[in-house]
């Protein structure tokens, strides 16, 4: 679960294994989910809100996803992901310069994309031990 920056919670149900993860999006102050979005396929985990009016979802199994919040459509799928459709990625994190950095335990390494539209990569780190979550901090 996180918050956007519309002050909604983005709550991501990955489903059972091999059966298909859907998004709630819930408005707190009503106390009500006002949409559901599914088509996330198996293996859909720990989401972050980009500062653009994304949504990003971390798979197991598909790599990285990508929510319009915006028009509440899921718009990088299962199907078209961010990342290889065979990435395994666990955690993701935004930096102030809108970067996103996404943790692959598999390969023990963090994939750091460029901003979106298009996420190009810009490096590979490799990592000690093999991450599972991630955070950012804002130096002053």
């Amino acid at each position: 679960m996180t918050l956007g920056g519309d002050s909604l919670l983005y709550v991501v149900d990955g489903g059972v294994f091999g059966g298909d993860g859907k998004l709630s999006i819930v408005d707190p102050r009503a106390r009500k989910e006002i949409v559901v979005i599914n088509g996330l396929g198996d293996g859909a985990g720990p989401a972050v809100f980009h500062p653009s009016g994304r949504l990003l979802i971390a798979s197991a199994t598909k790599g990285i996803l990508e929510v319009n919040t915006l028009t509440r459509a899921l718009t990088r799928g299962p199907d078209d992901p961010i990342t290889d459709a065979g990435d395994v990625i666990t955690g993701l994190a935004i930096d102030e310069r809108r970067r996103v950095y996404a943790m692959d335990p598999v390969g023990c390494v963090v994939h750091v994309l460029e901003p979106p539209p298009d996420y190009h990569p810009s490096r590979t780190v490799t990592v000690g031990g093999c991450p599972s979550s991630a955070a950012a901090a804002t130096v002053p």
